[in-house]
Parts: structure tokens; sequence; C-alpha cells
């Protein structure tokens, strides 16, 4: 086994994971590769973590099967105060924030195609949340789309994770009248994404896309190009306007981007959501990209500017909250029956227990 790496919600441990012949003793087990267990710790006083843990988990669970998205293989619920996610692994553990800072210190440029091809991987996995199927009627919306939550194979395929503050939407796309703070990384959220219940949906993640492909394009990370760009503010509608209009403004400058990434950026980079572009836009560009892509240097062209719109004043609709009274109910159940363990010191041994456990830490040290 192999520690990865802790915060303020817990901590992320990498192990072994074997086959298990049913009824033979003493068999050599197979072993079929590493997952990636997250254990989110919760004091008596901060039970509200357990059901986030669970949130989440629920989160990522709708998007495991798509190509694009951590996949989610079980939920733990070792001790009265861990919640264990059981996830995928992505081989390298590498980030496109890595890709992203390593570019940005050696002068790495991205092609048009590695570009859009990223962004439409990336939109591909926030389908598997925004888009209702016959079995789910319910849409989310991840709400921390960032560099540092979308994980590289190492063949350089997306796949998105980290669904900790990702939200339930109505029908309409709007968030419910009900508790919806805001939340995010203040830099990458959406005008909208700062007010209240009731007026914002999924098109947040998909400004939030448009940033990511306007700092691989100018392989420049957001948190750079505002520092330089952008007047420091309070975090406000106001706030995320102005990094808007330096984004549509650096795009419409750019002495080498594709003209259809910078047309892109400026339909996702959008004040209002109910026009901003979406997944079919995005499929799209690609498309036209790869159908051009052995054309002579890419020209930096003006697209149009695009007139102002005004701002979106949408109805607030019910929606139904991540766990049911009797969902949580029985999780309440469920955790006062586990045994009481304090600390998180033998976690990962109350997990998988203490044989595997020291076998694994064995194998770890050869």
């Amino acid at each position: 086994m192999q520690f990865l790496q802790q915060g303020a919600w817990g901590f992320v441990w990498r192990y072994r994971q074997f086959s298990r012949p049913a009824g033979v003793a003493n068999h050599d087990r197979e072993r079929l590769g590493y997952v990636v267990v997250k254990f989110i710790e919760a004091s008596e006083y901060a039970r509200q973590s357990i059901q986030n843990a669970f949130s989440e988990a629920r989160a990522q669970r709708m998007g495991t099967g798509n190509a694009n998205v951590v996949a989610l293989y079980d939920v733990v619920v070792p001790a009265d105060d861990l919640v264990a996610l059981v996830m995928e692994e992505i081989e390298g553990g590498r980030t496109l924030g890595d890709e992203l800072r390593e570019a940005h210190q050696t002068g790495y440029r991205f092609s048009a195609m590695e570009v859009i091809t990223w962004g439409e991987e990336i939109a591909n996995g926030l389908q598997a949340f925004h888009r209702p199927t016959e079995k789910r009627s319910q849409r989310v919306a991840h709400r921390d789309v960032a560099p540092e939550n979308i994980f590289l194979t190492p063949e350089k395929k997306v796949k998105l994770g980290d669904m900790g503050i990702a939200m339930v939407v109505s029908e309409s796309g709007l968030v419910s009248p009900e508790p919806a703070p805001a939340a995010g990384r203040v830099i990458r959220m959406a005008p909208e994404q700062h007010f209240g219940p009731g007026e914002w949906g999924t098109a947040v993640d998909y400004w939030a896309l448009g940033l990511i492909i306007f700092e691989l394009v100018t392989h420049t990370p957001l948190e750079h190009f505002c520092a330089e760009q952008v007047p420091s503010m309070t975090p406000s509608p106001e706030y995320s306007r102005a990094i808007g209009e330096a984004v549509r403004l650096q795009a419409r400058q750019h002495p080498s981007m594709h003209p259809d990434l910078r047309q892109l950026i400026s339909e996702l980079v959008v004040d209002d959501p109910r026009v901003r572009a979406g997944f079919p836009r995005i499929k799209e560009v690609r498309q036209r990209i790869e159908a051009v892509r052995d054309e002579p240097a890419e020209a930096a062209g003006e697209p149009p500017s695009q007139a102002d719109i005004p701002d979106s004043e949408p109805s607030p609709t019910n929606t139904s909250s991540w766990l049911t009274s009797e969902e949580l109910s029985a999780l309440r159940a469920d955790l006062e029956s586990a045994p009481a363990r304090a600390s998180r010191a033998g976690a990962f041994e109350r997990l998988v227990g203490p044989g595997r456990a020291r076998r694994h830490k064995r194998e770890g040290d050869a």
C-alpha cells in the first residue's frame, strides 16, 4: 500500500487489489491491479461531512461506466468516523493541471487538435451528470471543473473526478430553492454561480470548461492570467464577469489562436447561461478542426463581436435533495451500529483487515 495525500477532508491510500476465490484456502490469488481509497473523516460534531461523503459517492457512481469519468467501485463504512470510497486508479496520477504547468514552464504549445480533443472528452464526461437517462431523471452540476480535477491516463485520455461539491439540479437545469450556497474555485465560477438558490444550473460547468480551453491555448494557468490581467475584487458576479471579459479580449487578440477555438471560447465564457455553448457545439468544433488539421499555419482572424445579452432571471424550481429522509435514517443507523473508533489510526487495517494490510505493507516495502 502507499500513502498518496492528506487534506482537510481526510486522506488517500493506494493499494493492490486481489481476486477472492470462494472456498479456497491458502490459494495464490490473482492480482487485479491497484485501486485508490479515499477516506473521509467525520467527528461527532461534523456529521454533515458523512452525508457529503455519500453525496460525492452517489454523484461519482452516476458517471461510472463513462469512458471519461473516474469509476467508483464501492463505498465502505469501516468505522463510525470514516467513509471510504474505493475508486479506479489512474496510473501515474497525472492531471491536466500538471500538463498545463509544465507547458507554462517549458514554453510547449498544445496543438489545436490536442486542446479540442481534451475539451470534447471533458464535455463527454460531464454528459454523464448533466443528461437524464431512462433510469435516472436527475441532473447534476459538477461545480468544480478545474485542471486539478481532470486526470490523464498514460495515453493522455481524460478522466473527470472529484465530485465533492456536486449538486442535484432540476429538470430545467437550475438548482432548487433550497439551500444552494455558492461553492467552487472563485476564479472559475460563472457569474450566476455567485447568486443564491434557483439562479444557476449545469451551464456553470461549461463556463469552467471554456476557461480550461483558454488556458490550454495560451499555455497559461488561469491563476497567472488573472493576477496579471484582472483587478483584484471581492468574489462576486462582477468579478467573474471581469474575468470573462478579460478572457474574451485576450482570445480575440491572441496572435496564433485557431479561429474555431477563439470562437468556441467566446461562446463558452459568456455571461448569459441561456446561450452558453455545450457538448454539441464542442463536438462540432472538434469535427471541424479534425477535418482541416492539415491546413496551413493557423490564422488569427477577428471574430465578430458578441452583442451584450441581458442577465438571466430563471424561476426557481423544486428538486429532491441528495439523500431522502429514509436514506438518511438508514445511514445514521448504519453509523451507530459500526464499531466506534476515535481516530484515523489503523483506518486502512479497519477497511481491509489486519492480515491483508500487513501483506500489502510487506509488498510495498519490497
